[in-house]
């Protein structure tokens, strides 16, 4: 694994409940979180829309090497039906559910 094991990022309040996060990758563009309305102006994701992101990342990579295999263990399709003319969906839409909240 080449990837370091711990990493540090910096966390500062802008206004309100805006904050910018900076990260220790010197190439990364820094992040801005806010929450919606009422409490923030929603010029970026909070923090439950980031975490949700997050997860849905993780799984569609653990999903990923699973997609070739289960594509060719299928059996062949019938060529006189109109709908197998069609290439197969290469997107993945995930909808995630929840809320995280923060109390203060």
């Amino acid at each position: 694994m080449s990837e370091q094991m711990s990493f540090s990022l910096q966390l500062e309040q802008t206004e309100g409940f805006e904050f910018k996060v900076k990260f220790d990758w010197p190439d990364v563009a820094e992040l801005l979180l806010d929450e919606p309305e009422p409490l923030g102006k929603k010029h970026g994701p909070n923090a439950a829309r980031l975490i949700a992101a997050a997860v849905a990342n993780c799984v569609t990579i653990m999903a990923m090497p699973a997609v070739p295999s289960a594509a060719s263990s299928l059996p062949a399709l019938n060529p006189n039906q109109p709908t197998h003319n069609i290439p197969a969906p290469t997107v993945v839409n995930t909808r995630l559910l929840g809320f995280i909240g923060c109390c203060g």
